[in-house]
C-alpha cells in the first residue's frame, strides 16, 4: 500500500515569522568561495530531510539560511571573478526548489502562527465568557426558587418532548459534535436568508423554497439547486441522517403542501435512485431555535428574524392595569369549546407549545392579560431565546389579543431588556397564580367582596415591591453591562493593536479569521481522515491479534497432544535423518559428476563459440574489403570517363588553336604532355591514401567486432540450479508454465521445448539432472515481523541456497557418440506391489460427512486448506468413494507416481467422509507427495496453490487412460478459424490427456502474438488447470478488474522480444491471452505474492468476488462454453512472506451450510463471512453439487 506523509511537527522554534527569519541569519564564513558553497550545499540537504520529516519551522530557517549562505558567497571577490564557474557549481535546480518550498512553508507557517494567536485571544474571551456565567448562577438559582413556589401553587411542569419525525437542537448539536454520524443539514429558507446567516457546519446546503413547489420531483430539485449545494446533495444516499428546516419548522407543521413536506416526500418515498439510510428530521423549531440555543455555531448570529403575525413589539415598561373590584366577578366562566362543552384550565393550555409551562389563561384577571414564560436563563441562552419563550399563548375564545414581549437581540451577553423580561415574567406568573387561587376560592367558599379587596391589595403592594426591586436590579445590571462593555472595548482595542502589529511585519498576511476558518476545516478534514484511518488499522490490528491468538491457543494445543509421542518420533527422525543423509550423500555424488562434466562441456562450447566467432569476423572482413574494392574500381572507372571527356575537349581546342596559330602547337602539347603527368601523380598519391585510410577503418572495425564476441564469449553464464529428476531423461526438464498452469519439457541437450513428455522416458534408477535457473532473490529480509510456528521462513531458505557452493558440470567431449541414436524402447516391467500399512491416526467421534478435520504436522496447513477444498467437489468425491478409480489407475506411470499418489488420496478422502472421526492425520500422503517433490518433503511452510497443481497433476498422470502417447504436430493456425483450431487443438489434447481430472478442472485460453513491425498474428491454444489472476495496486478491487486485466494485452520488449517467423529476427510484439473455454469446476488464484524491486512482498488487497451467480460470458470467446457459476471453495492465507497460516471455508453438498476448516478444528460459519481480505484460491463450480450416493465402509 501506498504511504502517506507523516503529520507536521509542532511548533516550537519561534512565536512569528520575525523569529524564524533571524534564526535564518548567519555570520561571515570566510573569503573561500568553495568552502561556503559547500557549506550552502550540506544547509540545503539538511533543509530537504527536516522538509521530508515535516518540521517547518526547521526546514524554514534552514532554506532561509541556504539564502543567506549564497548571497555571502556572491559578495566574493573570488565570486565575482568567476561568475560563471561558481554559477554551475551552486546550480539553478537546488535554489528554484528551495525558493519553492521557502514560499509555500511560509504561506503553512504565517497561517499556523495566525491560528495560535487566534486561540490565545479565544482564550482570553472564554475566561470573560466563565465570569458571565458565574455571575448568572444567582440568576438561576432564583428562577429555580420560582419553580418550586409554583409547584406549590398547583401549577403543571410538562418536561420538553421531541415528537415522532423532529429532532431538538440539543441533540442536533450533539450529533454535529459525533464524529462517527455523517449528516446533511438542508435549509429551506430563501437564498438571501440563507447567505444572510445560517448553520456554521460544512453539511449545511440551501434548498430554496422556490423550487420546492408541491409535487416537485428529486431531478427537478438537483437541476435547479444552486451551484454551491450540488456536491453535498449527491451525498444524500451515503449520510446517517437528513434534517430539514426553516425559520419556524416543527413536526406539526409538515403538513401536505406545506415546503417541508414536498422536500420529505420527494427525498424519502418518491426517489427511487437514492435510498436514505433513515427517514429525514425536522429542526423543531427551526433556525428561530438554533439561534437561541447555539448562536455561535452561526455565520452570522447577529440577523433578525422575521415577525410571527400574532407577535407584538411592546416597551419594557410595567404599565400594569389593575380590575375594578366594584365591578361583579362573574364573568369568569369555564371556556367553552364550539360544541359548547367546558374545558378544563389544564386542557385550555395543552395547545401550547412542547416543553414550556403550561398557565390556565381563563383565571386571569380580563382588563390586561400577558402571558410570559418563565422558564430561567442560563449561561448559553441569547437574548433571542427570551423573544421566542415571551409569547403569546391566549386560549380565550373570544379572540382577546395579548400583549407579548418580542425583543430581538443577538449580544452574547445579558442587558437591560433581559432583566426587564425576567422580572416581568415573573410578576406574571405569580399575578396568574394569586388570581387563579383567589377565583377558585370564591367559587368554592362564595366569599365576599370585601375579601377579595384585601387580597388584591395585598397582592398590589407586593407588586410595588416587586417594582422596587426591578428598578434596584435593573441599575445594578446597567452598571454591569456597562463595566462588561468597557472591557470588551479593552480588549477589543487590544486585539486591534494586535492586528496592527501583525500587519507590520508580515505585509503579505491576508484575513486572520478567514485563514483561522480555513485552517481549522483542513484541520477537521484531516482529523477525520486521521480518524477513519486508525480506526480502520485499529480494527485490523484487533482482527490479527484474534488470529494470532487462535493459532497460538492451536499450537499449544498442538504441543500437549504431541508431548506423549515425542519420544517415537525422535526415534523415527533419526532413523530418517540417516537414511537421509546417506540418500543425500549419493545425490551429491551425482551431482558432482554432472557439474563436471557440464564445466567440460561448457568449456568445450565457449572455444567453439570463440573459433565460430572469429570465423565470422574473418569473413566480415573480407566481404567488406570486397565490397571497397567494389567501389574503388567504379570510382576508376569514372575518373577515366571524365579524363577522356576531359581529352577530347583539349583535342577540340588544340585542333582550334592549330588552325589559329599553328607556332604555337608544339608549346600547347608539351604543356599539355605535362599537365598530364601532374594529374597522375596526384591522383594516384589520392589513391593510395584513401586505400591505406581505408585498410585503417577496416583494421579498426574488426578489432572492435572481435572484441566485442570476446566479450559475449567470456562473459558470466547465469548460474543454474541442479534439480534431481526422477522421471525424466538426462538432460531434460520439467517446468510449469505460469500463464497455463502446465507443465512443459525443455530439452537441454538440443535446446528445444515441448508440451508432451518425453516417450523414452528412463526409470528412475537412471535418473539425471536438470538446470533451471535461479530467480535473485535479496540476501535477507527487510521486514522486522517474526514468524509464526505455522509459516515457513522463506527468506531464510533462499540465503541458505545462495549460501551454497555451485558446481559447474563437466562433460568429456571426446567419448560423445559420432551419432545420435534412440535406444531400443524395452517392454515395461510389471511392478509388485506391497498393501502399505496405513496410519491415520484418527480422534474417534461422531460428526457429518465431510465435517473431518486434519491434523497438522508441521506447517502442512496449505496442504489440509487444499485437500478440504477438493473434498467438497462432489463429482470427484463420487469417483473415489465408489472405487471408480481403480478401473483407470496407471500403475506403469512413473509420471503419475506409479498410483501410490492416488491410493493415499483415495484413503484419506474416505476417511474425511465416514463421519466417525473428528480429525485425522494425512500422514501417508504427505510423505509420498514429499517422496516424488523433494519441495514438500520437509516441514517449511509453501504456497498452497503450488501444493493444487502438483496434486491435481500427480492424480491425473495416475489416472491418465492414455497409456501410450502418440506424437502429436504442432499447430498450424494461421489459415483456420478460431473455433476450428480450438476444436483440433482440444482433440490433440485429449489424445494425450484423458482423466478425470482433465474432465472436471481443465479449460482453453487462445495466446496471439502479433508483430508490431510487420503486423504477422501468431495464435495458438493451450489447456489451462487453474486461473492465476494479477491483483491491480490499489487497497481493494472486484474479481471483475482481476480479470480484466489478466486478458488484457502485454508488450514483449527488451529480453522477451518474439522472433518473428515473417521478420526472421527477434522483434517487439503484443501478447494477448483470451479464455476460450472454461471447465466445470473453476479454479481461480489470486496472485498476491509479487515482485517489488528486489523483494517478494504480499499484497493485502480487498478482492471483491461473488459467492454466488459469477457471469463470466463476456470474458469468454467460446459461446457453447459454461459461464455460469457459483462459489463452493475459498483457500485462505493469513501472513506475510515471512509467516502465515492457511485455512478453507467451504460450503458442505449435504448440509448446504458454509464451514469453517482450520487444521483439525470444523465448525459452522456464517455464509457473510466468506469474503475476507485473506483469500487466496477461489474454487467455483458451474454444476450443483449434492451429496454423492456412498456406503461408508466400517
Amino acid at each position: 500500500m501506498p504511504g502517506k506523509s507523516p503529520r507536521k511537527k509542532d511548533l516550537y522554534l519561534g512565536k512569528n515569522m520575525a523569529d524564524l527569519n533571524k534564526l535564518g541569519e548567519c555570520k561571515d564564513l570566510g573569503n573561500n568561495v568553495t568552502i561556503i558553497i559547500k557549506s550552502a550545499d550540506k544547509t540545503f540537504r539538511e533543509a530537504v530531510h527536516q522538509d521530508e520529516l515535516s518540521d517547518e519551522e526547521r526546514a524554514f530557517v534552514l532554506y532561509m539560511r541556504y539564502f543567506n549562505v549564497i548571497q555571502i558567497a556572491k559578495k566574493k571577490a573570488e565570486y565575482i571573478k568567476q561568475k560563471e564557474y561558481f554559477d554551475n557549481l551552486i546550480g539553478k535546480k537546488n535554489q528554484l526548489h528551495a525558493i519553492e518550498r521557502a514560499e509555500m512553508l511560509a504561506k503553512s507557517l504565517k497561517e499556523r502562527y495566525d491560528l495560535i494567536e487566534a486561540e490565545a485571544v479565544a482564550k482570553k474571551l472564554e475566561a470573560l465568557d466563565e465570569k458571565k456565567r458565574e455571575e448568572k448562577k444567582d440568576a438561576e438559582k432564583g428562577a429555580d426558587e420560582e419553580k418550586g413556589d409554583d409547584k406549590e401553587n398547583g401549577s403543571p411542569t410538562v418536561q420538553p418532548v421531541t415528537a415522532p419525525g423532529s429532532i431538538s437542537p440539543m441533540e442536533l448539536f450533539t450529533l454535529l459534535n459525533d464524529r462517527e454520524t455523517q449528516l446533511i443539514l438542508m435549509d429551506v429558507r430563501s437564498e438571501e436568508d440563507y447567505a444572510d446567516s445560517h448553520i456554521s457546519h460544512k453539511a449545511c446546503v440551501s434548498v430554496p423554497a422556490r423550487i420546492l413547489e408541491p409535487g416537485t420531483t428529486v431531478n427537478y430539485i438537483s437541476n435547479a439547486l444552486p451551484e454551491a449545494s450540488r456536491s453535498l446533495w449527491k451525498k444524500r444516499g451515503q449520510v446517517d441522517h437528513v434534517i430539514l428546516l426553516d425559520w419556524r419548522s416543527t413536526s406539526q407543521q409538515v403538513t401536505i403542501g406545506s415546503t417541508l413536506r414536498t422536500l420529505k416526500d420527494a427525498l424519502f418515498k418518491y426517489d427511487a435512485t437514492v435510498i436514505l439510510k433513515s427517514e429525514p428530521l425536522v429542526l423543531e423549531g427551526g433556525y428561530e431555535q438554533w439561534l437561541l440555543y447555539y448562536p455561535t455555531v452561526t455565520t452570522n448570529p447577529h440577523i433578525l428574524c422575521p415577525a410571527r403575525p400574532e407577535d407584538f413589539i411592546t416597551s419594557s415598561a410595567l404599565d400594569f392595569d389593575y380590575p375594578d373590584f366594584d365591578e361583579p366577578s362573574n364573568e369568569k366562566q369555564p371556556l367553552n369549546n364550539q360544541s359548547g362543552a367546558s374545558i378544563p384550565p389544564q386542557a385550555a393550555n395543552a395547545t401550547s407549545q412542547p416543553g414550556l409551562p403550561s398557565v390556565d389563561r381563563s383565571l386571569k384577571p380580563k382588563p390586561v392579560t400577558r402571558s410570559v414564560n418563565d422558564t430561567p436563563l442560563n449561561n448559553k441562552t441569547s437574548e433571542s431565546k427570551i423573544t421566542n419563550n415571551l409569547k403569546n399563548t391566549n386560549t380565550d375564545p373570544q379572540g382577546d389579543k395579548l400583549d407579548g414581549f418580542k425583543i430581538i437581540s443577538n449580544s452574547l451577553y445579558p442587558n437591560v431588556g433581559q432583566m426587564v423580561a425576567k422580572n416581568i415574567a415573573r410578576s406574571s406568573s405569580r399575578t396568574d397564580a394569586s388570581v387563579a387561587s383567589v377565583d377558585v376560592k370564591a367559587k368554592i367558599e362564595n366569599s365576599d367582596v370585601d375579601t377579595e379587596l384585601v387580597e388584591l391589595t395585598a397582592i398590589k403592594r407586593k407588586k410595588e415591591e416587586e417594582l422596587h426591586d426591578f428598578k434596584s436590579e435593573r441599575k445594578r445590571m446597567a452598571a454591569e453591562h456597562k463595566a462588561r462593555t468597557a472591557k470588551l472595548e479593552e480588549e477589543e482595542e487590544k486585539l486591534r493593536q494586535l492586528e496592527t502589529l501583525r500587519r507590520k511585519e508580515e505585509k503579505d498576511v491576508v484575513e486572520l479569521m478567514r485563514l483561522k476558518r480555513n485552517l481549522q476545516e483542513e484541520m477537521k478534514k484531516e482529523q477525520i481522515k486521521q480518524d477513519g484511518e486508525n480506526k480502520l488499522k485499529e480494527e485490523e490490528e484487533r482482527k490479527r491479534l484474534v488470529e494470532l491468538e487462535q493459532v497460538r491457543k492451536l499450537e499449544e494445543d498442538k504441543k500437549r497432544r504431541q508431548d506423549d509421542v515425542e519420544r517415537l518420533r525422535r526415534e523415527r527422525r533419526k532413523k530418517e535423518d540417516d537414511k537421509r543423509a546417506k540418500d543425500q550423500e549419493v545425490k551429491d555424488n551425482i551431482l558432482r559428476e554432472a557439474a563436471e562434466a557440464a564445466r567440460q562441456e561448457e568449456e568445450q562450447r565457449r572455444q567453439d563459440a570463440a573459433a565460430a566467432a572469429a570465423k565470422r569476423a574473418e569473413e566480415e572482413r573480407q566481404e567488406a574489403e570486397k565490397e571497397k574494392k567494389e567501389e574503388e574500381r567504379k570510382k576508376r572507372e569514372e575518373m577515366k570517363i571524365q579524363q577522356l571527356k576531359k581529352e577530347k575537349q583539349e583535342q577540340e581546342q588544340k585542333l582550334k588553336e592549330q588552325r589559329e596559330r599553328e607556332e604555337k602547337m608544339k608549346a600547347d602539347e608539351e604543356l599539355a604532355e605535362r599537365l598530364k603527368h601532374e594529374e597522375a601523380e596526384r591522383a594516384k598519391a589520392e589513391k593510395d591514401q584513401k586505400m591505406a585510410a581505408a585498410e585503417k577503418a577496416r583494421a579498426e572495425e574488426a578489432r572492435r567486432i572481435a572484441e566485442e564476441k570476446m566479450k559475449k564469449v567470456n562473459e558470466p553464464k547465469p548460474q543454474w540450479k541442479q534439480v534431481p529428476s526422477n522421471n525424466l531423461p538426462v538432460g531434460w526438464e520439467k517446468r510449469l508454465d505460469k500463464s497455463t498452469n502446465r507443465y512443459f519439457y525443455i530439452n537441454h541437450n538440443v535446446g528445444t521445448t515441448q508440451w508432451e513428455p518425453p516417450v523414452n522416458a528412463q526409470p528412475a534408477s537412471t535418473a539425471g539432472t536438470f538446470t533451471t535457473k535461479l530467480k535473485e532473490e535479496p540476501a535477507q529480509s527487510s521486514r522486522g515481523l517474526s514468524r509464526s510456528f505455522s509459516s515457513p521462513d522463506i527468506m531464510k531458505q533462499l540465503v541458505e541456497e545462495g549460501d551454497k557452493p555451485f558446481h559447474m558440470p563437466n562433460i568429456d567431449r571426446a567419448s560423445k557418440p559420432l551419432q545420435r541414436f534412440e535406444p531400443p524402447v524395452s517392454k515395461p516391467v510389471q511392478r509388485q506391489y506391497v498393501v502399505k500399512r496405513r496410519d491415520l491416526n484418527p480422534v474417534y467421534g461422531s460428526v457429518g460427512p465431510a465435517l473431518t478435520g486434519l491434523r497438522n504436522l508441521g506447517n502442512t496447513c496449505y496442504m489440509n486448506s487444499t485437500i478440504q477444498c477438493l473434498n467438497n467437489c462432489t463429482p470427484l468425491v463420487a469417483y473415489f468413494l465408489n472405487d471408480l478409480y481403480l478401473n483407470d489407475i496407471n500403475r506403469e506411470s512413473s509420471e503419475g507416481m506409479h498410483g501410490e499418489m492416488v491410493d493415499d488420496y483415495a484413503i484419506v478422502l474416505k476417511a474425511l467422509w465416514k463421519g466417525q472421526y473428528r480429525c485425522i492425520t494425512p500422514r501417508d500422503l504427505k510423505n509420498t507427495v514429499g517422496k516424488y517433490n523433494p519441495m514438500f518433503a520437509g516441514y517449511q511452510q509453501q504456497d498452497s496453490q503450488e501444493f493444487l497443481t502438483f496434486l491435481l497433476d500427480g492424480l491425473h498422470e495416475g489416472l491418465n487412460e492414455v497409456k501410450v502417447r502418440p506424437k502429436i504436430r504442432e499447430q498450424e493456425n494461421d489459415h483456420l478459424p478460431d473455433n476450428r483450431a480450438a476444436e483440433l487443438a482440444w482433440q490433440d489434447h485429449k489424445r494425450l490427456h484423458k482423466s478425470i481430472i482433465v474432465e472436471l478442472f481443465q479449460g482453453q485460453l487462445k495466446s496471439t502474438l502479433q508483430c508490431k513491425h510487420c503486423g504477422k498474428k501468431s495464435v495458438t491454444f493451450q489447456a489451462f488447470m487453474f486461473l492465476s489472476l494479477p491483483l491491480p495496486p490499489q487497497s481493494k478491487c472486484s474479481l471483475r478488474e482481476c480479470i480484466q486485466k489478466f486478458i488484457s494485452p502485454e508488450m514483449m520488449t527488451g529480453s522477451c522480444k518474439w522472433k518473428c517467423p515473417k521478420c526472421r529476427v527477434e522483434r517487439d510484439a503484443v501478447k494477448k491471452i483470451d479464455i476460450w473455454k472454461l471447465p466445470p469446476i473453476l479454479l481461480i488464484g489470486l496472485n498476491r505474492f509479487v515482485s517489488d524491486g528486489m523483494w517478494t512482498q504480499k499484497s493485502t488487497s480487498y478482492v471483491d468476488f461473488p459467492v454466488g451467480d459469477l457471469d463470466m460470458r463476456e470474458y469468454v470467446s467460446d459461446p457453447k462454453s459454461t459461464t455460469k457459476y457459483n462459489l463452493y471453495g475459498i483457500s485462505n492465507h493469513y501472513g506475510t512472506m515471512e509467516g502465515g497460516h492457511y485455512t478453507a471455508y467451504c460450503r458442505n453438498p449435504c448440509t448446504k451450510k458454509w464451514y469453517k476448516y482450520d487444521d483439525h478444528e470444523v465448525y459452522e460459519m456464517s455464509s457473510s463471512n466468506v469474503k475476507t481480505s485473506a483469500a487466496f484460491v477461489l474454487y467455483y463450480t458451474s454444476i450443483e453439487l449434492t451429496a454423492p450416493k456412498y456406503s461408508p465402509q466400517l
